[in-house]
């Protein structure tokens, strides 16, 4: 049985980024991946940018958000690193 897709992807803001989603099917893999949301995710965690590991590491967004925090902007808590404020 074939899968019936809709015409028109219902586009939805997400409720902890912020950003519309895009859709495969509708839009296309190089507009989803060329989009500024997709940009903004793989900079990873902006609290991390300065970390001398973060071409290795770059944290667990899925980590931060899992203890309520924004992971595009609040480190990830179980960082090994000592935590200093910058």
């Amino acid at each position: 049985m074939k899968p019936t897709w809709p015409k028109k992807a219902k586009r939805t803001k997400h409720p902890i980024l912020g950003w519309r989603q895009t859709w495969i099917r509708s839009d296309g893999l190089a507009k989803v991946y060329d989009s500024a949301a997709a940009r903004r995710y793989r900079g990873g965690c902006s609290a991390c940018r300065d970390c001398p590991i973060r071409p290795v590491c770059g944290g667990c967004l899925a980590v931060a958000h899992g203890f309520g925090l924004d992971p595009l902007r609040e480190r990830d808590p179980l960082c090994f690193l000592k935590q200093t404020n910058s």
